[in-house]
Order: C-alpha cells, then sequence, then structure tokens
C-alpha cells in the first residue's frame, strides 16, 4: 500500500497480527515496517531483493529516513552498492591473528609449524600491534627493501624465508 507518510501516519500506525509496510509516496523506495510487537522501522529498498533497515522510528524522523534512502539509491546508481549494504571490515592487530588463528593451524599442519609464528615476531616486532587491515603491500615491500639493502643486509633467499610467512599471513586475512 503506498501513501503519502507524514508524521501522523507514522506516530498512529497500530501494530496488527501480522507485520506490514506502509510505502512512502513521496519517495519510492522507502517504507515504514510495523511489526506485531509494536516495534516500527525504516527500510529501504534500491534494487529487487535489495534492502537493508536504514534503523527505528525512535531514532530517525521520518525526513532523516527520507534523507538516508535518497542517499542509499544515489551510492546504488554511482558505484553499484549502497555503503550500508557493504559489509564492515572486520580487523584484529598481527599478534591477535598469530595467538587466535595462525599458530595453532601453523603447528596442526606445517612441517617444523611452531617456529613460523615465533619468526614472524622476531623478524616484525614493529607489525605485531598494528590492526590487519592497515599492513599493505606498500607497507610489506618497504620492510623487503630495507632488509635486502640495509646496514644489516641479508640474502633475497634469506629474506624470503623471514618474510614469506608474514606476507603471507597478512595477504589472507
Amino acid at each position: 500500500m503506498s501513501s503519502a507518510l507524514n508524521k501522523r501516519i507514522v506516530l498512529t500506525a497500530e501494530p496488527k497480527d501480522r507485520p506490514y509496510e506502509l510505502r512512502d509516496a513521496q519517495f519510492r523506495g522507502l517504507f515504514l515496517r510495523v511489526q506485531s510487537s509494536g516495534r516500527k522501522a525504516w527500510p529501504v529498498t534500491w534494487a529487487h531483493g535489495k534492502r537493508r533497515t536504514l534503523g527505528s522510528v525512535d531514532h530517525l524522523t521520518l525526513d532523516q529516513a527520507r534523507d538516508q534512502a535518497r542517499q542509499a539509491v544515489a551510492e546504488y546508481v554511482q558505484s553499484g552498492l549502497p555503503a550500508l549494504a557493504q559489509s564492515k571490515p572486520t580487523s584484529c592487530t598481527l599478534e591477535a591473528l598469530l595467538n587466535d588463528h595462525f599458530e595453532p593451524w601453523a603447528i596442526a599442519e606445517l612441517k617444523g609449524g611452531r617456529q613460523y609464528p615465533g619468526r614472524i615476531r622476531s623478524v616484525c616486532p614493529w607489525l605485531l600491534r598494528r590492526q590487519i587491515i592497515e599492513i599493505d603491500v606498500p607497507t610489506m615491500e618497504r620492510w623487503w627493501r630495507g632488509r635486502i639493502t640495509g646496514p644489516d643486509a641479508v640474502t633475497k633467499a634469506t629474506a624470503a624465508r623471514l618474510c614469506l610467512p608474514a606476507v603471507c599471513l597478512v595477504s589472507c586475512s
């Protein structure tokens, strides 16, 4: 059902036995969803079967919901996926990744797997407190160049043995 949503309609929408939606006639992709529990929310749709909830009526006014819906649809038109639909990257520090995931896996799966986490910790101590999403290829490239050309330079083969587990760990996360 499409209606020109206004403040009065939003406030007086009563819960029913089943959840229902009121479509906004002013902005096509915006809905008012009323749950049977009485909770009211603002879902937005930008393509067939593609929708997310912007927030509850308690936190967003009708005008704010319309503005956010317009922004989501504009982002969809420009880039193919609105920001609210993009997954947020979760991150942890390199040390946490080593302790919680890599070390148990390396010990179980790799011959001599106990040496790799320790090697990463000793070769890259300055990376241990950094978030994984902050460690990128240019960072590792600078480390590599410094390792093979610096004052205590090593051969490329030695640098590869030292660096490869860290690079693989960071690039796979």
